[in-house]
């Protein structure tokens, strides 16, 4: 999967550690925007800690809608390589997506508090 866009959104606290979500939206725009939660390793760099499907329609999703996931986990071995795709196993492709923006890649590191 190819992406046009990627936007730092907020930190977030995930199990205890901070992580910064940051949006990605697809190239094509038939599939679904994603949501990574990314966080620093200790030898250096950044994992994907969380990824979701973002399929929130806002007119319905404002409240506890039970007749829509809005935002569903995405487990590493759904994505599988073909057509020239991404697989999402292959983590640091997906890290290289989210921050390959020079603007993400500033936010995340400052959020985290590490020199680039």
């Amino acid at each position: 999967m190819e992406f046009k866009a990627a936007k730092f959104r907020r930190p977030v606290e995930i199990e205890g550690r901070l992580c910064a979500e940051v949006g990605l939206i697809p190239d094509d725009d038939k599939e679904t925007p994603l949501l990574a939660y990314v966080a620093p390793v200790r030898n250096g760099g950044y994992e994907i800690v969380r990824l979701l499907r973002n399929d929130a329609h806002y007119e319905a999703d404002w409240y506890d809608n039970n007749l829509h996931n809005a935002f569903e986990e995405i487990a590493a071995e759904e994505f599988i390589i073909s057509n020239n795709e991404i697989s999402c196993s292959d983590r640091d492709s997906i890290v290289d997506a989210v921050l390959g923006s020079t603007e993400v890649r500033s936010a995340v590191d400052e959020l985290f508090q590490l020199d680039t």
